[in-house]
């Protein structure tokens, strides 16, 4: 079944509302009838004017009804309002209180009411003087030392060193094994590419000059922790550097007149290639940095037997 369209739906509902003001208008009129009327004939014609006010009631509540099943079937929401022909006043029922639990409410009845607390007498505590806050003591750092250059000499760990064995490498001519102790407790074992320049002799049991903080490099499948310095000409001789008379294992050596300074941990290639280029013996046959002499501090200075102006490494 098709539903009817608005206009319909528009045009019954003004009907019903001008029939409800007809309805209320004959009423007034009747009551006033009913007031002026004082004989049979006008009570009679109040009764007729009465029956036909109900018929009209009646019709009035039919199109009503109709009305309100066109809106229902369209969607429409409705709400119950009194009308001529129902009287009835909608109740609004009151919902009664939740019940309260018993446990909860003898829990109510056993709290006793909070006190509004007065003015006291304590002093507050944002009143309290605050205790000074202890200033935590702080650790004193060391200087940061300036940036060195690759060139400066107080980067090499330069120690003596004295050798307590000396032997032909298992597996290489060319290359000597030393046991060298640099006064630390525990001995470095050092690879040389002496053999068949310095003869293995002239290696035992004497003081040499150590290079202590290159990094560790595996020669032959044995592992060299230190260089045996030397003074040696370009293809030709070679002669290992002499510590001062006096000096110890473990002496560091610095450039005369200033400090041995702190070496690097372990040198880069790029450090080490640039303080080699300025190492070489000098005229007086000493060990030399850019011309300046290398020495143990308070023993003497590093020489060479017969080699000067010569490269040191």
């Amino acid at each position: 079944m098709a539903s009817p369209s608005a206009s319909v739906v528009q045009l019954l509902e003004n009907r019903a509302i001008a029939a409800e003001g007809m309805i209320a208008h004959l009423l007034q009129q009747i009551d006033e009838i009913k007031r002026h009327c004082s004989n049979n004939k006008e009570n009679a014609q109040a009764a007729e004017l009465e029956a036909e006010n109900l018929a009209l009631a009646k019709k009035i509540e039919i199109c009503r009804k109709s009305l309100i099943d066109l809106e229902v079937k369209n969607g429409k929401k409705q709400v119950p309002i009194p009308t001529v022909g129902n009287t009835s006043i909608l109740k609004v029922e009151a919902k009664d209180p939740p019940a309260v639990p018993k446990e909860n409410a003898q829990e109510a009845k056993q709290k006793p009411e909070k006190k509004e607390k007065g003015p006291s007498n304590e002093p507050n505590a944002a009143d309290k003087p605050k205790a000074p806050k202890k200033e935590k003591a702080k650790k004193p750092q060391a200087p940061k030392q300036p940036e060195k250059a690759d060139d400066d000499v107080t980067r090499l760990d330069l120690r003596v060193g004295l050798i307590t064995k000396a032997e032909r490498h298992p597996d290489a001519d060319s290359l000597y094994l030393e046991t060298i102790d640099v006064g630390t407790g525990t001995p470095l074992t050092v690879v040389s590419g002496l053999a068949g320049k310095v003869p293995l002799e002239d290696m035992q049991n004497r003081l040499v000059i150590l290079l202590c903080n290159l990094k560790p490099a595996k020669m032959r499948g044995i592992v060299s922790q230190a260089m045996v310095m030397c003074a040696s000409e370009p293809g030709g001789k070679v002669e290992v550097l002499i510590p001062p008379a006096g000096a110890a294992p473990g002496d560091r050596v610095s450039l005369e007149g200033e400090e041995a300074g702190q070496p690097d941990t372990q040198l880069k290639s790029k450090v080490w290639e640039a303080v080699a280029a300025k190492l070489r013996t000098r005229p007086d046959l000493v060990a030399g940095f850019d011309g300046k002499k290398l020495i143990v501090p308070g023993k003497g200075e590093i020489t060479t037997s017969s080699l000067a102006g010569v490269p040191i490494k």
